[in-house]
């Protein structure tokens, strides 16, 4: 059976909208290129979560770095304080996330070809949860089939969250796929266990340096469902 596995944050919603609503919230007076910071914050972001998952780091201070550093590499000094006012915020934004047209579209068509589908996401357990509850993504995803990284001890890139959603779901790797907007933590990651990958290229990742290629690629040029419709017609 073809399974398709899909990463959340950036790739079933897009994560830009709360981004900029809780910016707009807290300094609703600076005028910043947020389509460029964002990619930035989550760099740094994605740079300590691996600390965090590790218990070197708490999430608080994780909150604070990545925007502190985000917002200093665009001239834009904030204090600790500020930093976590603004992960309030950002939290209450993310409480009315909603999932893309597209992607709800493409969940649809995987329940319709009888496709097996899953979660893999990064982050802590509780806070990834209330977002799947946003989303509602239950109607698609079972909840055995969330693999959140906070709970299953591993995170994206590495191999063993890949490999354990494996295990637990039987997957076959050249019958696997995997959908996620980072180059890095999806990519390369599902790349490493033998995954079929599809890149949403969001924030516009130039490939031509890549000794790693996606499968396919989700841009401005092609959708996610019409990819999966393609995977779909050749399974």
């Amino acid at each position: 059976m073809t399974a398709i596995l899909f990463d959340m944050d950036d790739t079933l919603y897009d994560q830009l909208v709360p981004f900029q609503q809780a910016f707009d919230t807290l300094f609703p007076d600076t005028k910043l290129p947020l389509n460029k910071v964002f990619p930035v914050y989550r760099m740094y972001s994605d740079q300590v979560f691996p600390q965090v998952q590790a218990k070197q780091m708490t999430e608080t201070d994780m909150y604070i770095y990545r925007v502190t550093k985000a917002l200093a590499d665009f001239d834009l000094s904030v204090t600790p304080e500020q930093a976590l006012a603004f992960q309030e915020a950002y939290i209450t934004a993310l409480s009315q996330i909603q999932m893309t047209t597209d992607a709800a579209i493409t969940l649809d068509m995987c329940h319709a070809h009888g496709v097996q589908t899953a979660l893999i996401t990064n982050g802590p357990g509780a806070y990834q949860r209330r977002k799947i509850q946003q989303l509602q993504l239950g109607k698609w995803f079972p909840e055995n089939r969330w693999f959140i990284s906070g709970e299953v001890g591993y995170a994206k890139p590495d191999p063993r969250i890949f490999q354990h959603a494996a295990s637990q779901l039987s997957l076959i790797p050249e019958r696997t796929y995997y959908v996620g907007d980072s180059y890095t933590n999806d990519v390369i990651g599902a790349k490493k266990v033998g995954w079929h990958t599809v890149f949403i290229n969001r924030h516009n990742t130039d490939l031509t340096t890549k000794d790693i290629l996606p499968d396919y690629e989700v841009n401005a040029h092609q959708t996610l469902q019409s990819v999966i419709g393609d995977i779909l017609g050749h399974k």
